[in-house]
């Protein structure tokens, strides 16, 4: 990574930049900046006959549908909580509910490859390949997952209150909706457990923060300052939590691949250098979250405490460089509630719950990177805490009475 160190640009191809720099990167997607996404894109176009949030290129579209989307995916309050731990234990399925999981793993290599050829791309989401699209008809899948927004599209549930209907009440149509839930659900399960699978691997990995995360949380449930499940204002309350997430983050983004942007016509200036018109610039997530300028000498180390030893300014800095995992400006994540809503909920539970180790006899975590980053070779398992911590704000948490608290602190993720 040290190469993309040595300046704010760098060339990688004929007509192709990548940039680590977060002054650049904010410039580029910021609202009122004139470039626009790359042929990239339109590999996300799961329907040839029409584009979603992803696959849109035209500026205005995207701000249009966009501003009808934004209520629905950014309300938290839309998205009824659930108890993680309650929900590890009360699944019915130990399996791949209608293939939905191998068929992400098998399509977001077959999308990297057509974005890296537009033409291509053209060919195949032409009506004569209509066939291999997904389609509502299909038992497993994607296409299954639409059938289901159709079930209940059919029986006239259009006006309750969550995402879909949220979508429906701002203007979308019934196939538009279908094709953004779609999409929600693939840019948005994937990710926040690729979050999830990597901030588990660090907790493992270094006791001590795990221990300095589950003293945080039992003090904040002895004070009956933490619900069950935990709610966001309560979470915003809980620094070292804070902190856990947005280093996990950092140390782990979700989605690095550079997702191309072109430059305007007429070409623009970034850092007093001429880009010309056309170009294309990726942005270098790795040397962008592991920026010693910005996190320290100690980048490279998965450290929660520097976000709460940060000083005021390079706090802010700190900051707005991990935020930029969820892009910016005009093409800001929309999930980005949520997100955090699901990973503030997951590490609270898990904590308070159930025990995880690795499997015995596997191997070191394996990833590798398409669009999203995919993990293979770790499977956890999780198992009942025997004594939990909870106290009666936690709707049927136990309750530690002194003389068994130290039975309680022999359980951990480390067994």
């Amino acid at each position: 990574m040290d190469w993309l160190m040595r300046g704010s640009l760098v060339r990688i191809g004929p007509d192709h930049l990548a940039s680590g720099d977060p002054d650049i990167i904010r410039q580029i997607w910021a609202v009122r900046s004139s470039w626009t996404r790359g042929p990239f894109y339109e590999a996300s176009r799961f329907d040839p006959s029409r584009d979603n949030i992803i696959s849109l290129r035209d500026d205005a579209a995207h701000n249009r549908l966009r501003t009808m989307m934004a209520a629905g995916v950014r309300d938290a309050s839309l998205c009824p909580p659930r108890d993680a731990a309650n929900l590890l234990e009360t699944g019915k399925q130990d399996a791949d509910v209608n293939q939905y999981i191998e068929m992400v793993e098998r399509s977001m290599p077959s999308m990297i490859t057509l974005s890296l050829f537009p033409g291509l791309t053209k060919v195949l989401q032409s009506r004569f390949f209509r066939w291999m699209m997904p389609s509502d008809q299909d038992l497993v899948g994607f296409g299954h997952f639409i059938g289901i927004v159709e079930q209940r599209l059919a029986l006239g549930k259009t006006n309750q209150r969550d995402i879909l209907g949220s979508f429906l009440a701002r203007g979308l149509t019934k196939e538009e909706a279908q094709g953004e839930l779609l999409v929600a659900v693939i840019a948005g399960s994937d990710t926040t457990a690729t979050a999830i699978r990597s901030t588990l691997l660090f907790l493992m990995t270094f006791p001590s923060t795990y221990q300095t995360l589950k003293a945080e949380l039992k003090k904040g449930i002895r004070e009956d300052a933490i619900s069950c499940p935990i709610q966001a204002s309560e979470a915003r309350n809980l620094p070292y939590l804070q902190a856990v997430i947005k280093e996990g983050l950092r140390m782990f983004p979700p989605v690095p691949h550079m997702m191309m942007v072109a430059a305007p016509r007429g070409g623009d200036v970034l850092k007093g250098i001429k880009v010309p018109e056309g170009t294309q610039l990726g942005v270098a997530y790795w040397p962008l979250v592991r920026d010693k300028r910005v996190f320290g000498d100690d980048a490279s180390v998965f450290r929660p405490e520097r976000w709460l030893e940060a000083e005021t300014e390079q706090l802010r800095k700190m900051t707005a460089t991990v935020d930029l995992i969820f892009r910016a400006g005009k093409w800001q994540c929309l999930g980005k509630v949520i997100a955090f809503m699901e990973l503030e909920k997951v590490f609270v539970e898990l904590a308070r719950k159930p025990l995880s180790t690795w499997r015995k006899g596997e191997s070191e975590l394996g990833a590798c990177f398409h669009r999203f980053t995919q993990h293979f070779s770790r499977m956890i398992n999780f198992h009942r805490r025997s004594v939990g911590f909870g106290s009666s704000k936690n709707n049927g948490g136990n309750i530690i009475p002194k003389d068994v608290e130290e039975i309680e602190d022999q359980y951990s993720l480390f067994v």
